[in-house]
This record gives C-alpha cells, structure tokens and sequence, in this order.
C-alpha cells in the first residue's frame, strides 16, 4: 500500500472542510515519515496513527481509542483528518509558507525532540519530487535548514 498516497487524498480532500489548502501535502507526508519510521512503527501499524499523535483530553478527535500510549483510529485517512483537527484547534496557520507552518507546528508543543524541526525539514526535501513545492517554499526549506545547521 502506498500510505504517502493515502495521506496525499486525506489531506487534499475537498470534503474535509477543516483541510489546510495552502500548506502542500508533501510537508504533511514528510512529517508522517520522520513520525512512523517511514510507515514502519508499531504505532503506525497498529493504531493507524501517521503523527504519532496522542489522545487528546479535551479537543474533539476522530480517534477511537488509545493504544501504547497513542491515539488509535479507523484508518489512515481518519488519522490525517484529526492531524487537521489538532492543528485547527492550536491556530497553526493555514500558509503556503512551508517555514512559518512548520515552526508554528512545533512551537504549539507538537514535539520534544529540540532537533525535530531540522528533522522533518530534511524529510520534507527529500520527499517532494522537484518542482512539486513552488519555487519560493523549496528555497525557504533549503535557507531554513542552512540556518539551522550555522547555529548549532
């Protein structure tokens, strides 16, 4: 099963009102990659769970119940729609603007790992096919990661 290709129609999904439509789905595939161990983790196996994400105790969710610690949901799909919801619920901006969305993601406490932006920065680069984020996102990832790599 291709599960970028799976994350790719849950997020681009018109009948999702909540969805993100500036932010390319090749930010959101990167970030399931470097979260599942490119699909392989047992959280993603058995939960059906993309981001790693937790049960959450006081927004709404889709997820079904919890498992090791993690979410569990009907599906993948169902999954990336509650990554919606999440993000939703803590105002990360809906922007083409790769940097911002994603420094807004881990800045509303999405992970602990101090590394985890430089992370999902260089997954991102290598998953989207060149030309499929616009000129101005690839460049803004690319300076993101420089920066990155001079301070520390």
């Amino acid at each position: 099963m291709d599960h970028a290709a799976v994350i790719r129609a849950a997020w681009n999904d018109p009948a999702n009102a909540a969805r993100y439509r500036a932010v390319p789905a090749d930010v959101v595939i990167g970030q399931a990659m470097l979260e599942t161990g490119n699909f392989t983790s047992t959280i993603f196996r058995e939960n059906r769970n993309a981001f790693g994400m937790k049960l959450p105790a006081s927004r709404p969710t889709l997820a079904t119940g919890e498992n090791r610690g993690h979410a569990v949901y009907n599906s993948v799909a169902d999954s990336v729609r509650d990554y919606v919801l999440r993000q939703r619920n803590f105002g990360i901006p809906d922007t083409g603007n790769v940097s911002t969305y994603m420094r807004e993601t881990v800045g509303s406490g999405y992970a602990t790992d101090p590394d985890y932006l430089r992370k999902w920065a260089a997954q991102v680069l290598a998953v989207a096919p060149p030309g499929s984020l616009d000129h101005a996102a690839e460049i803004t990832a690319v300076m993101f990661l420089i920066l990155l790599y001079a301070h520390r």
